[in-house]
């Protein structure tokens, strides 16, 4: 549609628009007296989202977004709100039983109020910010204020307790959990101290080292009994045979004289028996003499002989006893290794009952610590003020809205009204009728133009015929 075709309608039809206008315009002054005023207060609430102090642990892999999601949506839970009503003053309290009582709700009190005063809560949180704002609308001032620092507080508790509360019931758990370690680890040293008491030893790497040098010892020196067991057994046997070999008996200083002795009883009896012969008395008694001598020499060599048998004795004998020993020795470090080893089983019962004791204890006095924290990470920036202006309505704004709306509705009225009930008011509405060119004589003496359906008009002067239109 031309915008010339739109002037001219409103032209015709402004009565209906200014109508429309004024009516707007009217309805929104009555809306802006008729609604009640309300008062918002706003306050705010700042997160600390660094590591607990006392936990010693961050976020636990929540990130910064999602911990402020969460308490976002904490502050807008029912919980707080149950504390708000819970911790109301007795003027706020008796607000809200009246407006309970116009309500002529069936449920309880409490149930009511917290639905109620949540409401009016407008949480905002800020973006890449730690710090959360809330708002509450009500319609009285103080009403506003007050509920505005309840939910802070009532927040600042509810965060607390949220810490609190499980590190409570994790406090008991553990405390259980210790007991039950204490027990075990009095049971497992229990058990060592029963074995070490049975088997009369206390079962030490140091003592089992001693033992493992002694009866290294006796087996060096076994080795040495063995060995001069072995040579004396040897030498036993070579005087078995040939006893005069034997060093015992060619070292004995009687054999050698004895020796000797019989050589020169030999020499002489010799050298005699051939001057003298072998009946004469003298060779007789020389051979007397010599029969003695080697009598003598085979006693001394035997008793000399006999020296070997009995070292071999005595060697055969340490030998054995230290064998014996050695043997004895070795039972004991046996014994030891196996006592050791079950007793090593034990301690490492008693430690690991001890690591788990001490362990639960930490978590135990950790969990304490967090019973028994009043500071949250969650602190008041400001606190709500008493509202001086009320946030709605807005008379300034609400007619200036209306004043648009009105123009807006007008237009659209004046519009709607002409296409139900269509005029011809101008040339090219007619064309867009008859869908032919407009033939319009225009008087010469006067530039208007006369319009109609005559497409020629005797005005008493010369005119001209122009074509206008086309199709």
């Amino acid at each position: 549609m031309p915008l010339s075709q739109l002037f001219a309608i409103f032209r015709a039809r402004w009565k209906l628009a200014l109508a429309v206008f004024v009516f707007v315009i009217a309805a929104a002054a009555v809306i802006s007296v008729l609604t009640p005023r309300r008062y918002v207060a706003t306050a705010s609430v700042v997160i600390d989202v660094k590591a607990d102090p006392i936990a010693g642990l961050g976020l636990q892999g929540m990130t910064a977004a999602n911990y402020m999601a969460t308490q976002t949506d904490v502050l807008n839970s029912a919980r707080v709100a149950e504390e708000v009503v819970k911790n109301l003053s007795p003027e706020d309290s008796a607000t809200l039983h009246k407006a309970w009582q116009l309500a002529k709700d069936k449920g309880s009190f409490e149930e009511w109020a917290v639905t109620f005063i949540r409401k009016g809560l407008i949480v905002l949180p800020s973006r890449e910010s730690n710090v959360i704002n809330l708002a509450y609308k009500a319609s009285t001032p103080a009403f506003a204020m007050n509920m505005a620092n309840g939910f802070v507080d009532s927040f600042v508790d509810t965060a607390i307790n949220l810490r609190v509360q499980p590190a409570q019931q994790y406090k008991q758990f553990f405390e259980r959990q210790v007991g039950k370690a204490r027990d075990q680890l009095e049971e497992a040293q229990r058990k060592l101290a029963k074995f070490q008491q049975s088997h009369g030893i206390v079962v030490t790497d140091e003592r089992l080292d001693v033992e493992n040098s002694r009866l290294s010892d006796l087996s060096r020196e076994l080795v040495i009994q063995q060995t001069q067991a072995a040579d004396s057994g040897s030498r036993q046997e070579q005087s078995a045979l040939h006893s005069d070999r034997i060093s015992e008996v060619a070292n004995n200083p009687a054999v050698a004289a004895l020796r000797a002795e019989v050589v020169r009883a030999r020499a002489a009896l010799s050298e005699a028996s051939d001057r003298l012969g072998d009946q004469h008395p003298k060779i007789i008694e020389m051979r007397t003499t010599l029969e003695e001598l080697e009598r003598s020499l085979r006693v001394e060599t035997a008793r000399a002989a006999g020296t070997v048998q009995a070292t071999n004795a005595v060697n055969q004998g340490r030998m054995n006893q230290v064998r014996g020993l050695v043997d004895q020795q070795r039972s004991k470090v046996l014994a030891m290794t196996a006592a050791r080893a079950e007793a090593g089983v034990l301690v490492r019962d008693v430690d690991g009952a001890q690591r788990a004791y001490d362990l639960v204890q930490n978590r135990l006095n950790q969990t304490t610590l967090e019973s028994q924290s009043a500071q949250g990470n969650i602190a008041p920036l400001e606190l709500a003020k008493l509202p001086q202006e009320a946030a709605s309505p807005k008379p300034a704004l609400n007619l200036a809205v209306g004043a648009f709306a009105g123009t807006l509705l007008g237009i659209l009225a004046t519009v709607l009204r002409e296409l139900f009930d269509r005029r011809l008011r101008t040339a090219d509405a007619v064309t867009d009728i008859i869908q032919q060119p407009l033939m319009v004589t225009v008087p010469l003496f006067n530039k208007d133009r006369a319009l109609g359906f005559n497409a020629r008009r005797a005005l008493g002067g010369p005119s001209t015929t122009k074509r206008i239109g086309a199709t």
